[in-house]
């Protein structure tokens, strides 16, 4: 039983996730990301090929001139009626290559709560917050009561954690079956077959394989824990049961060739194969980016190759000794954080070895394994309990070491918030998409079209692919730029309009090459770009991939 220390220590450690989670909720407006999450969960497609597009059906479909912010909010927003959760899996196939269940759990979500920004992403503190009365459970059987706390103290305080309690994705979910994934898999070797938990293992091993395409290599680590170490359970269980699992998530999973091969705005953003420096580099960077490790330490492993051998080494044949000894002790189940943490830093590449992408460039994909390193990290801590100062030095660091990580999650990073909320509460036509691997627009003559009659304009690019942006270019030409600032994922551009300058420009701009990656809006004057005040939110324009308006924009969408 857990001692009256153990409790008060419980109850600071469940408080203190939520205060951080709370407390940089709303430090900015949803990216680009968050807000495909929230239209594909109100039955929005908003990437999809427009041959497929059905408009009676929520998808998007580009107008031409510009329209008020409220015209294009309404995707981010339940119709009247409500769309129904077989219109949201739908939206998921044709617009995204993510599986449905987060979206159509979003989309209940929804329904109760909002779809306000807040809502959004309290859906995934909910589920951070979940996790940690399981991954007490499981650090109990794991690595002992102790060392349990230090690992839910871990995963409630390190950065990466609250980046991904709050985000509008589906981690925070993807983390939370994990850890039932794992705790269940402890349990079964544990206490033998049950009917109760053989049913919860194959419905959270198929859930999470319909919540995100690398959830299969979690799956893949408590399965292989569970051959190697089976305790109680009779091993011929586990290939049935994961056949089982299987045989639930085959309905999507059979589609999958169909799902990669559909055409979408982004589609290609990853492509192409890893270089062999990428597969020495690559599963350091990752594990590395669970512990919040400073960005200087890990660009330094990155960018010197011989470094990054010698560590991952280092790394191997740690593991190799703790696997040995784990085997040798019956593979106790210490070796289940090891193998969760390899199986989802390593997976990806072997992913983008199949695929030929890139996947081990997003650190987001290594989430999944955020308890492993957790669990690893009160082993850790465990250890140095019995030594108060050691403990207390090592954890000083580690916070100063997480400081920048601290840093980035709580600074407002938008000076010209003003004007976009300004420009979200007007009812006029202010704001225009723009995206040209639809084709729809053209340069010159579109850029004029928006941009007549208009004193000032905004150019807000979105989820830039590296493609060119020839709008940018006319309005740098035609037009004066006032100001320029990098929102983390899009880049603003404030310009004052001439109309002789533009009249002029209609001689010499270019048309767009095939291919660009652009979007464009015209603004109203009241579009300020003096406005210096710091904003706590940075939305986007009022378009399908941004929430609020703004007063003249353009955003590329990749």
């Amino acid at each position: 039983m857990p001692g009256r220390g153990d409790r008060v220590a419980w109850w600071l450690i469940l408080a203190a996730a939520l205060v951080l989670r709370l407390g940089v909720l709303d430090r900015e407006g949803l990216w680009v990301d968050e807000v495909f999450s929230l239209a594909v969960a109100t039955g929005h497609s908003i990437e999809q090929d427009p041959r497929v597009s059905r408009p009676e059906l929520g998808d998007f479909v580009e107008p031409g001139p510009a329209v008020p912010p409220s015209g294009l909010r309404r995707y981010l927003r339940h119709d009247s009626p409500p769309a129904g959760p077989f219109r949201v899996v739908r939206a998921t196939f044709i617009s995204d290559t993510s599986p449905p269940l987060y979206y159509v759990l979003l989309w209940a979500w929804t329904l109760a709560l909002g779809t306000s920004d807040a809502a959004l992403r309290l859906f995934s503190v909910a589920w951070s917050l979940a996790t940690l009365p399981l991954l007490r459970a499981l650090g109990r059987e794991v690595i002992g009561d102790r060392a349990a706390l230090v690992a839910c103290a871990f995963f409630a305080a390190v950065p990466v954690g609250v980046e991904a309690g709050i985000e509008g994705r589906m981690y925070a979910l993807t983390i939370f079956l994990g850890t039932l994934l794992a705790w269940t898999s402890v349990a079964l070797a544990r206490r033998g077959w049950r009917p109760g938990l053989a049913i919860l293992w194959t419905a959270t091993a198929a859930a999470g394989m319909l919540t995100h395409y690398f959830f299969v290599f979690v799956w893949a680590a408590c399965a292989a824990w569970l051959l190697l170490s089976p305790g109680r359970l009779d091993r011929r269980a586990v290939p049935a049961l994961s056949a089982l699992a299987a045989l639930l998530a085959a309905p999507w999973y059979l589609r999958m060739p169909e799902i990669l091969g559909h055409w979408r705005v982004a589609k290609g953003w990853l492509d192409g194969l890893p270089s062999p420096r990428r597969f020495v580099v690559a599963p350091i960077n990752l594990a590395a980016s669970l512990f919040s490790l400073p960005d200087p330490w890990r660009a330094s492993l990155v960018n010197r190759t011989a470094l990054a051998v010698l560590v991952e080494l280092a790394l191997l044949l740690a593991a190799f000794l703790l696997l040995r000894r784990a085997g040798r002790a019956g593979w106790s189940a210490r070796a289940l954080p090891v193998l969760w943490l390899a199986a989802a830093c390593c997976g990806p590449l072997v992913f983008d070895l199949v695929c030929r992408s890139q996947t081990d460039t997003i650190s987001r994909y290594a989430w999944p394994a955020l308890p492993a390193a957790a669990l690893l990290a009160g082993m850790a801590g465990a250890r140095l309990a019995a030594r108060p100062r050691r403990m207390a030095m090592v954890g000083l660091l580690l916070l100063l070491a997480w400081v920048p990580a601290y840093y980035r999650l709580a600074l407002p990073v938008l000076r010209h918030g003003d004007s976009f909320r300004e420009t979200g509460a007007l009812d006029g036509p202010v704001v225009a998409s723009w995206v040209p691997q639809l084709r729809h627009r053209r340069v010159p003559e579109d850029t004029l079209a928006l941009t007549a009659g208009e004193r000032r304009a905004a150019l807000v690019e979105v989820h830039e692919i590296n493609a060119p942006a020839p709008e940018e270019a006319w309005l740098r030409r035609n037009a004066s730029l006032t100001a320029a600032q990098r929102l983390y994922d899009a880049r603003l551009f404030l310009f004052d309009l001439d109309s002789s300058r533009l009249a002029r420009g209609l001689k010499y701009s270019p048309a767009p090459p095939a291919g660009t990656t652009a979007a464009a809006f015209a603004a109203p004057a009241s579009c300020s770009p003096d406005s210096s005040a710091p904003a706590r939110r940075c939305p986007p324009p009022g378009n399908p991939s941004a929430r609020r308006g703004a007063p003249a924009a353009a955003r590329r969408t990749g």
